[in-house]
């Protein structure tokens, strides 16, 4: 096998300059070791170049996911749909919930409005499928809701709104997090008017999925603009998928299976205690009478 392999050295050379020429650094480290593996294993020409273009690809895929995730900012660990405790939440559909991880929603240009009480679960979900809109390559933004106005209204002070707008508009995919959680009153009335502008904008063109604790009558309080609020509701609502949960939190349910279980193991130590004391007594009456 090594004249085979010595021939066609010089052709692994060109092979090699081509592949940085189409700028795929990946196959051009590989290709000499994938091209050794071929002749060992006496594979055929076309086993070798899907090797070698599926080397590539894999490495591309990863380097795009990491440069989504990391344009997205979407917070901490990846979740995942499969990390989200199904038995938990009182009232969940979940087949409506596996079937967003399709992303059929994106293609269809649908918004996605995730509501119930705060430590429910609705964080988990949106950024499981922003994290999934990663991989499939769209460009995904995650924001809190207060984040995203406190932002556009910095813009008024240093003129760049409109820049700032279009970090929330142009992305394929929007997570707006925790509407209602955080007060806005810092805007001066201007809340609204900035939800509308994101909302108004995207309406038709691309995907927002909406987190929020709040009921739709609570939406006007939060925002402080009736009229405004409403017209970005009709817009949200339009082409929206409605995901409700029904539950408490599972963040006070976690505290309070921590705190069971240390009741548990200080119950559980005492007895050992009570039992080695009375040992110890025992043993000390037997000396005493010794003596």
């Amino acid at each position: 096998m090594a004249a085979p392999k010595e021939a066609a050295s010089p052709l692994l050379e060109k092979v090699r300059a081509l592949l940085e020429d189409l700028k795929m650094p990946t196959a051009r480290r590989a290709v000499g070791d994938l091209w050794d593996e071929a002749l060992r294993q006496g594979l055929d020409g076309l086993d070798f170049l899907h090797r070698l273009l599926d080397k590539e690809a894999v490495e591309q895929h990863d380097k795009r996911l990491a440069r989504r995730i990391t344009e997205s900012r979407l917070p901490g660990e990846v979740k995942t749909l499969e990390g989200f405790d199904w038995a938990f939440p009182k009232t969940i559909d979940k087949g409506r919930v596996l079937g967003l991880a399709h992303l059929d929603f994106l293609r269809d240009r649908l918004n996605v409005i995730v509501t119930g009480k705060s430590g429910t679960g609705k964080s988990h979900l949106a950024q499981a499928l922003g994290f999934l809109a990663c991989g499939a390559n769209k460009r995904v933004r995650y924001t809190s809701c207060a984040a995203m106005l406190g932002d556009l209204y910095a813009g008024l002070a240093d003129h760049t709104l409109e820049r700032r707008l279009r970090r929330y508009q142009r992305p394929e995919l929007l997570i707006i997090d925790d509407l209602g959680t955080e007060k806005v009153e810092i805007l001066h009335g201007q809340g609204a008017s900035f939800f509308f502008k994101v909302v108004n904008f995207r309406y038709g063109k691309a995907s927002t999925i909406i987190t929020s604790n709040l009921d739709r009558d609570a939406w006007d309080d939060y925002f402080g603009d009736p009229n405004v609020t409403v017209a970005a509701l009709d817009r949200l609502t339009h082409h929206a998928i409605p995901v409700i949960i029904d539950g408490e939190s599972y963040r006070v349910h976690q505290m309070e299976a921590r705190m069971q279980g240390a009741r548990e193991e200080k119950a559980a130590e005492k007895p050992k205690k009570k039992s080695q004391g009375s040992r110890k007594g025992a043993s000390g009456k037997s000396r005493g009478e010794d003596t």
